[in-house]
């Protein structure tokens, strides 16, 4: 049933950018969204759900697959699943401690300075993370980018 969803989203998004155009699809513009028809609204989320997955937003990948149940029950199965599976794809995941979401805003921080420009900065940051973290396998990717 995955197979046949990933394949649906890929043939509708191609389907809406044919067959209407950009300025009409467009979440921000509720009043011509609410007018498509219910199964192709209902994709639609599906297809801003799936955006919201691939930019870790979890929340609007659950909001938009209720919106798309919302607009056509005949979805509910599917729905089903596809939370399901998101469920367990979560569970499976350890939470990140304190120094790991720490650590990470740091090599965050350290590519920032580096796209910037700031490379005496970014060289600092690194050197002082490496004092603190010395095992962290990110370390070798940073040194390259400097």
């Amino acid at each position: 049933m995955l197979k046949l969803y990933t394949s649906y989203i890929e043939n509708l998004k191609q389907y809406i950018c044919f067959t209407y155009n950009a300025n009409i699809i467009n979440y921000d513009n509720l009043n011509y969204i609410n007018l498509l028809p219910s199964n192709i609204l209902a994709g639609y989320y599906c297809l801003l759900a799936e955006t919201s997955l691939l930019n870790n937003d979890e929340a609007s990948y659950i909001k938009y697959l209720k919106l798309s149940l919302k607009t056509n029950e005949k979805n509910r199965n599917l729905i089903s699943v596809l939370l399901d599976n998101f469920q367990e794809e979560n569970k499976n995941e350890k939470p990140k401690s304190e120094f790991d979401i720490l650590a990470d805003t740091i090599k965050n921080n350290i590519k920032l300075l580096i796209n910037s420009g700031n490379i005496i900065q970014a060289k600092e940051v690194l050197n002082e993370y490496i004092l603190i973290n010395p095992n962290d396998s990110d370390i070798e990717n940073l040194k390259n980018l400097l």
